[in-house]
């Protein structure tokens, strides 16, 4: 039985890295062929981010305070679309584990999951940092979607699941996050996480963390209450440049990791 209906093809535009860059460029008030060729996708956005993360000095507000700014927000926002087989699987398990209650999309980047999320008439709260606030709002009226928007350091509320997609590696304190994310967990509710704490080649995932690299976070997580749920796989993961061109793809197993509170 379909208990949801879709918004008809809203994935065909959510899913394609062109759009996310249009979208990108009307509200920044920006050229297209500038977003796409200058600062906040490559050539001084990566010079902004080698300078800022070379800083010994970073601390959690320094940490904050640039991924509030422009280029900290959008940087990779075309990224988001690369997502696909990825979110579709996510949708599903919550169609199925979670449609009648609340979900927490925790630091959501740009908001392309909780955009599919919503027109799937799931209870979806989106929540991030800086101008990503503005910007989901601005892309909420362009797909004719409401859902609730959240300061990442200020959440409120409980929810059945929170999902928490490749967020961690970016965290200045990442122990204390969860610790706090955990207490807007329902009991039984489910924690939907990827992490790349083991990839420091990328120069914006804090070295501090890759201590909990492959799989160490699950310890974490079990001294927080959490026990073991399962995976969910997909076969593909597709990399592709700021202009839309594919660079490769990658046909092995990827997989989400599912925890429950106890």
């Amino acid at each position: 039985m379909t208990i949801f209906s879709p918004v008809h093809f809203i994935s065909d535009w959510l899913y394609n890295p062109l759009e996310i860059l249009k979208e990108t460029a009307v509200f920044l008030d920006e050229k297209y062929a500038d977003i796409v060729s200058t600062a906040l996708f490559n050539g001084n956005t990566s010079i902004e981010f080698k300078k800022f993360f070379e800083n010994k000095e970073i601390n959690d507000d320094k940490l904050i305070h640039f991924y509030s700014q422009e280029a900290g927000c959008f940087y990779d926002s075309w990224a988001d679309c690369m997502n696909k087989d990825r979110d579709m699987v996510i949708l599903t398990f919550l169609l199925n584990n979670a449609h009648d209650s609340q979900i927490l999309d925790f630091s959501g980047n740009v908001g392309t999951l909780s955009l599919l999320l919503a027109s799937y008439g799931l209870n979806v709260v989106f929540s991030d940092l800086g101008r990503k606030l503005d910007f989901i709002t601005f892309r909420q009226m362009k797909y004719n979607l409401k859902f609730p928007i959240m300061n990442s350091l200020n959440i409120t509320g409980k929810f059945k699941a929170i999902l928490c997609l490749e967020v961690m590696e970016h965290l200045f304190d990442l122990e204390k996050t969860l610790k706090e994310l955990m207490t807007h967990l329902d009991s039984g509710g489910f924690f939907i996480y990827k992490d790349s704490c083991h990839d420091v080649g990328r120069i914006e995932h804090l070295q501090k963390n890759e201590k909990y690299g492959f799989g160490k976070i699950k310890e974490v997580l079990e001294t927080l209450g959490l026990v073991n749920y399962g995976k969910l796989y997909w076969k593909t993961d597709v990399f592709a440049n700021a202009d839309g061109k594919l660079e490769a793809e990658v046909l092995v197993p990827i997989y989400i990791n599912i925890m429950r509170k106890k």
